[in-house]
């Protein structure tokens, strides 16, 4: 990809660590929806459940840069950028969402960068991070890099990827102290990573010896509902029965 390409705006017109990916199909958004789907962004945004990553869907920014409204935004609420200044302004918020109606996308032409988020965290608690990844870029033209820490903990790194719809990623770690850094580095220079939907959630022990996420209120209600609706029905059933 041509560095024009890459500079062209579109928006007009433990420590133990477990990964698994799962392949989940997305298409990208034309670009004469792109107002439409700006204005759509919701600034009232809030992570649900027990997830502590704040503005993890990236849809607490309006997609066009509200200083310049012939660009993407480079703005991301809750992180932090680090890299060279060009590299840092095309992180930018992205019409090409995983889920809900953007994602952050991320490219560079001078060197590596990152971005970062300091998560409040319960020390000697595990976690699990999740996050979809797509790769835009053909195996003739394959140079990048993708990298995740939880602090010092490199949870995961790969060099080359080759184009990949969003993909599924996670990890679990535990964590070292009451603050932990989530920070993703990326190098691509030939093509665009788009990130989206990025999670930490807490794992609780199992019975069998493994860590699983808290399950939701609502999951446990709707459980002990149906388990007591059981018992009504049966004990239903069974007056009938003498009845007869």
């Amino acid at each position: 990809m041509k560095l024009a390409k890459k500079l062209g705006i579109f928006v007009s017109g433990i420590t133990t660590t477990f990964a698994s990916t799962v392949v989940i199909a997305s298409a990208y958004i034309p670009a004469v929806q792109a107002a439409e789907i700006g204005s759509k962004w919701n600034p009232k945004y809030e992570v649900a459940g027990d997830d502590i990553v704040y503005n993890g869907s990236f849809e607490l920014d309006s997609l066009v840069d509200p200083n310049n409204p012939n660009v993407n935004n480079p703005n991301i609420t809750g992180w932090s950028k680090s890299g060279d200044p060009l590299d840092t302004s095309l992180s930018q918020i992205s019409n090409y969402p995983k889920s809900g109606y953007q994602s952050l996308s991320l490219a560079n032409v001078v060197g590596p960068a990152a971005i970062s988020q300091t998560l409040d965290t319960t020390k000697n608690q595990y976690y699990r991070l999740s996050y979809y990844l797509v790769a835009e870029e053909d195996a003739s033209t394959a140079n990048n890099l993708f990298e995740v820490f939880a602090g010092k903990n490199k949870l995961f790194s790969t060099e080359n990827i080759t184009y990949q719809p969003f993909t599924l990623y996670q990890f679990d770690f535990k964590a070292k102290d009451t603050t932990t850094l989530l920070t993703f580095n990326y190098e691509n220079q030939a093509g665009f990573f788009y990130l989206d939907d990025v999670s930490v959630r807490p794992l609780i022990k199992s019975k069998d010896g493994s860590y699983e996420p808290v399950p939701e209120p609502f999951t446990v209600g709707g459980t002990a509902v149906a388990g007591l609706l059981g018992i009504w029905l049966k004990r239903k059933q069974t007056a009938s029965l003498k009845e007869s």
